[in-house]
């Protein structure tokens, strides 16, 4: 995958996995990570964990709803620091 597209895989990844955590907690939001996003959650998981544990707290929450920003807002969270 190319540097974009793997910047909003894991933006979207962030995403999903705060929501699990809130709604099924860390072993079912896991397993549902895993079957939603396949192969690459696998090679993201270790790095999505590192996020969440050293720096959730500190993304902006506009940066966590990136479907609901144009394409242009997306990238420029991408580039604060949520690759």
């Amino acid at each position: 995958m190319n540097n974009l597209v793997d910047s909003l895989v894991l933006s979207s990844m962030k995403t999903n996995f705060v929501r699990f955590i809130e709604i099924y907690g860390y072993d079912e939001a896991d397993r549902k990570m895993a079957s939603l996003f396949g192969d690459a959650y696998k090679w993201k998981q270790h790095e999505l964990w590192q996020w969440f544990d050293h720096e959730y707290d500190r993304v902006p929450l506009k940066c966590l709803a990136l479907p609901d920003l144009d394409i242009g807002e997306a990238i420029v969270c991408i580039n604060k620091g949520l690759k």
